[in-house]
């Protein structure tokens, strides 16, 4: 396993190669204004869709979602406009609001929309968390690449203050929900160098926030309240944009941790395959590892045992006396189990 240290972040990687299906946490980004009337009545309308997906609402989340204010329309007086924010308009090249981008796509944010692009199979896997000591808030992301994304890419670490009242603006809003304040560590989101499969990706920042005692100067990147929602996303920086994946962080340690973890992350790749796949998971090394197939019957058609095993593994599965068909492929040791799905096309 190699190790590359850069800036922050460091890569380690662990050989998978080629892509597969892993879930997709859609990540929506608004554009808008308390000064900017069709933005209300967008606004209005479009807030009992993030409501229905669980918007920002940590594991049961089913779109991440961050909404950056402007300072136009006249009077342009919008107290959470700030110059992150404005970088993010700047990115898509946005010269009107309402503006609305799923995955990085300029588009209305239907539902019908997120349905489909949540069936889009994931570029890479994605977890962070975060926590709070004092004025400190530490975030971590850890995602591993699921095919090879090359160089452009960068991690972009959102706060935003997950609801607020205001009464100040102009086209009559007063209720805010999932309001951007700071991109970490700034507006041009991190750096990533060229990312292959396999590439097993860790970065953290910490940021000192100031919580306005009253409505947070324009141009500040002051919070509302403590109401805290943190969004994580990987992107491409150059061409269409697209957003590999996101993750609303949660608050407490990540869920997996390197060569220790008492949960299984699995993932089957290629998936479809052939003749062969490979397995991707985290072992605790606690008791032997139990890697069954199941055909679409429930019929038990394979199985291994793997013992001493602990931390990251990849682990070859050969396929090439599966027929073609729809298999089910689960991980299990201990009392912990993980169960995906297997399509053989030969």
């Amino acid at each position: 396993m190699k190790q590359i240290y850069l800036g922050a972040a460091m890569i380690m990687a662990v050989g998978v190669s080629q892509a597969q299906n892993t879930d997709r946490l859609v990540l929506i980004e608004g554009l808008s204004s308390n000064t900017c009337g069709p933005c209300a009545s967008f606004n209005s309308q479009y807030s009992p869709v993030l409501s229905n997906n669980n918007a920002n609402d940590g594991n049961t989340a089913g779109v991440a979602v961050v909404k950056y204010q402007m300072d136009w329309p006249s009077p342009g007086t919008d107290p959470s406009f700030n110059d992150d924010g404005d970088a993010r308009r700047g990115f898509y090249g946005t010269t009107g609001i309402p503006d609305w981008f799923i995955d990085g796509e300029f588009n209305d944010g239907s539902q019908s929309i997120i349905d489909t692009r949540s069936q889009v199979p994931a570029e890479i896997m994605i977890d962070a968390a975060y926590s709070i000591s004092g004025s400190d808030i530490t975030v971590d992301v850890e995602f591993t690449a699921l095919e090879d994304l090359g160089a452009g890419n960068r991690l972009f670490i959102a706060l935003c203050n997950s609801s607020y009242s205001y009464t100040g603006g102009t086209n009559g809003e007063s209720s805010f929900k999932h309001i951007f304040r700071k991109m970490l560590p700034s507006g041009a989101g991190v750096f990533l160098s060229p990312i292959d499969s396999g590439d097993v990706i860790t970065h953290s920042e910490t940021y000192t926030f100031n919580v306005a005692s009253g409505t947070p100067a324009q141009g500040s990147y002051d919070l509302w309240n403590s109401n805290i929602e943190v969004v994580v996303w990987v992107q491409k920086t150059t061409g269409s944009k697209p957003v590999y994946n996101a993750a609303v962080a949660t608050e407490g340690a990540l869920s997996i941790e390197e060569g220790d973890s008492d949960d299984f992350a699995l993932v089957v790749f290629p998936n479809p395959t052939t003749s062969n796949a490979d397995l991707l998971f985290d072992a605790n090394g606690k008791d032997n590892v139990v890697i069954t197939v199941t055909d679409a019957t429930g019929k038990l058609v394979q199985t291994e045992n793997l013992s001493g095993v602990n931390g990251r593994q990849r682990h070859n599965l050969n396929t090439e006396a599966l027929s073609n068909g729809l298999y089910f492929v689960s991980v299990k040791q201990g009392n912990q189990v993980a169960i995906t799905k297997l399509l053989v096309q030969k």
